[in-house]
């Protein structure tokens, strides 16, 4: 099951002009959410960024956690990255795409070091192993936006780097707005 909370907060800018094209945006989002993958429990956090132009940048930081039923250390792994991207936005749903490098840290599990009182949920200690590598992030944001402040979605974040390969997908709810009204008849960013 996964459950997962992401407030936004977007603050966008519009000058005027005759051609959708050429109009300038500058977009800034907050994502903060809770979900599950591999390992089990994860919770993420990013600043979204698109200026003037047509990339958008992204600063995250993304944490998996393993749930054990015994046993300490749990095993956990933190990627803290910067990413550029895409963005689509229309008046009911937005999307976004993003990959860059990131700098993973976490703990994994060592020798077996005491042995539990022989329950299901007291496997004993172990070794504590520090590690830190680079790796490659990527970050999809898919929204559907009913009302204008509001939107409900799904975030997946992932790292490919050389100690453990990790992904995670968020439900999410999306508070504030990323698309905007740039002429009288037609509603939504839209950006090529």
């Amino acid at each position: 099951m996964l459950i997962c909370l992401s407030i936004q907060a977007v603050r966008a800018e519009i000058l005027p002009s005759d051609d959708l094209t050429s109009s300038a945006q500058t977009l800034l989002w907050l994502n903060a959410g809770i979900g599950g993958g591999r390992p089990d429990i994860a919770y993420s956090f990013d600043v979204n960024y698109k200026p003037k132009a047509h990339l958008t940048y992204q600063f995250g930081f993304v944490h998996n956690e393993t749930l054990t039923f015994g046993g300490t250390p749990n095993e956990s792994i933190s990627s803290t990255g910067a990413s550029i991207g895409a963005l689509k936005s229309s008046k009911h749903f937005s999307a976004a795409a993003f990959a860059g490098v990131g700098l993973v840290t976490g703990f994994r599990r060592g020798r077996h070091l005491t042995a539990g009182n022989h329950d299901i949920f007291d496997s004993g200690t172990y070794e504590k192993l520090r590690f830190a590598a680079l790796g490659v992030t990527s970050n999809m944001q898919l929204f559907y936006k009913p009302f204008r402040y509001f939107g409900v979605g799904v975030e997946a974040n992932a790292c490919v780097n050389s100690q453990i390969v990790f992904e995670s997908v968020l439900l999410s709810i999306q508070i504030g707005e990323n698309n905007v009204c740039i002429k009288g008849d037609r509603l939504g960013t839209e950006i090529r």
